[in-house]
């Protein structure tokens, strides 16, 4: 009976045994299999991002050229829109862009017939009328703006470009002059390098069909080849994420993303390979696998735990820190988040050498609307015109209550003019906008005060200052207007 009782106490040793280690293996799998789902998607949401980095470099710098062709168009009206073909004021007003804009190869002004009439060129002006930038207007009288597919320079021997043209027509439809920015790509392929690219990544500039403008790394090797339409982002689509397939460009297995260019028919695509996506899984694979033989099954079943407790409280902290950095009646960055978004800006302007500006903005008589109307009315306005802001916004932009009805925007890759516009932009259309609280519809004017940032100011309180007081300037002189810092004089009272 003792000899039954221990053989069957060791059967149950052994199967406890095989339990535990059945249990290991089990709970082993799973964790590999949660550790390569966790890779998968850190290397979409790498391209993802890397893609959206891309397309918004892209989209500063065709910021940056309706900025060139609005100073033109301005300058060539000034000038009575008369002025002779390669005229000196022209060339240097030209220049003046050039020079402000390191992406620009070269600008030109082409007439009706296709002719280059003022230009940045070092000689005589090219033939460009074959140019699909040229013949693209010609060829359909209702385009706008087009975006040329990447060429070799004719006259910059061996540097790559692509053509940005708008064309001006008369009354009768017929072209008046075609303004042409020509894209240096060796300076997109710049700031493509800026974006932290791993050594297996890739970031890629393409059309819808298929031409490549840029690719990093190599960019040499892949600029003006095209891939098959097949692969390319459907026009509409708003974006393709985590895609795995065979690279048509080096035919690896990699993880792509694509993100089009916003309001142009550029593409910003991004991938990795699959070896470097499971490169640490696979290291990290081998190494459960070792540890599962040595651990016994608590000390596995503690990690999960632990696991599952640090998950929890890493969204517990991100929560917090939601609520911490949000204002939470309009949804917008409150004060504090914003106040340290704009020092990350302003030593990010400071290295890159780009402008940075700051637009105040205050509700006119907004006493009125809470005495009138009620509080919760109040409230209500508050939260339209906040969710005008955010409509109004950029994805480089930042728009914060700072307390009240008083809010501000900071705007990054913006000169004071530009920041202008934009302020009287949302002022129009809050003016315009039908603000309703039940049956009332409530009268909105907001007063704005613009104010760049200054090289010098390590901080960002000198030119909230300066746009304070340009609101209150705006106040001052009758509400419901923009002004700018150099517009305040110094006898102006504060009154609200």
């Amino acid at each position: 009976m003792k000899s039954c009782w221990w053989q069957k106490s060791n059967v149950l040793i052994l199967l406890s045994g095989f339990l535990g280690i059945l249990i290991t293996c089990l709970l082993l799998f799973y964790n590999v299999h949660l550790q390569k789902r966790g890779a998968i998607e850190r290397g979409v949401a790498s391209t993802w991002t890397m893609a959206g980095v891309a397309a918004s470099e892209t989209e500063r710098i065709f910021y940056g050229i309706e900025q060139v062709y609005t100073g033109i168009r301005s300058f060539l009206e000034g000038e009575g829109g008369s002025l002779p073909p390669h005229d000196p004021k022209v060339r240097q007003m030209l220049d003046v862009w050039m020079e402000a804009n390191p992406f620009l190869m070269d600008i030109l002004i082409v007439d009706g017939l296709g002719r280059v009439k003022h230009w940045t060129g070092p000689a005589d002006p090219p033939v460009v009328r074959d140019r699909d930038y040229i013949d693209a207007h010609f060829r359909d009288p209702t385009l706008d703006i087009f975006v040329g597919a990447p060429k070799l320079s004719r006259v910059h021997t061996g540097q790559w470009f692509f053509g940005v043209s708008r064309a001006l027509r008369d009354s009768n439809g017929a072209i008046d002059s075609i303004y042409v920015a020509v894209i240096r790509l060796s300076h997109l392929q710049q700031r493509y390098t800026s974006i932290e690219v791993g050594p297996e990544s890739s970031v890629v500039l393409l059309d819808y069909a298929g031409a490549i403008y840029t690719r990093v790394p190599d960019p040499g090797l892949y600029v003006g080849k095209k891939i098959s339409r097949a692969e390319v982002l459907p026009a509409g689509q708003k974006g393709l994420r985590g895609v795995q397939k065979v690279s048509p460009l080096d035919g690896r297995e990699r993880i792509w993303s694509m993100r089009p260019v916003p309001g142009f028919p550029l593409l910003a695509a991004a991938s990795v390979t699959e070896n470097e996506v499971f490169r640490v899984w696979r290291r990290d694979s081998q190494n459960l696998l070792l540890v599962a033989i040595v651990f016994s099954l608590g000390i596995a079943g503690m990690t999960f735990f632990l696991i599952g407790l640090q998950r929890r409280q890493d969204r517990t902290t991100l929560e917090l820190e939601r609520l911490a950095s949000t204002d939470s009646l309009t949804g917008l960055t409150n004060r504090r988040q914003f106040m340290s978004l704009c020092r990350y800006e302003i030593n990010r302007a400071r290295r890159s050498k780009s402008p940075l500006s700051l637009i105040m903005v205050d509700l006119d008589h907004f006493k009125e609307v809470n005495d009138n109307y009620g509080h919760d009315a109040g409230d209500q306005a508050l939260v339209a015109v906040a969710a005008i802001l955010k409509q109004n916004c950029r994805i480089s932009d930042t728009a914060a209550r700072l307390g009240g009805e008083e809010f501000a925007l900071l705007l990054p890759e913006t000169d004071r003019a530009g920041a202008m516009i934009s302020a009287e932009n949302l002022r129009a259309e809050i003016e315009s906008a039908e603000i309703r609280v039940g049956s009332h519809l409530i009268p909105l004017t907001v007063s704005a005060g613009v104010s760049p940032w200054r090289k010098e100011e390590d901080q960002i309180h000198p030119s909230l200052s300066r746009a304070d007081s340009a609101l209150y300037h705006a106040k001052w002189c009758g509400r419901n207007q923009v002004c700018s810092d150099v517009e305040v004089q110094n006898d102006v009272p504060r009154s609200s």
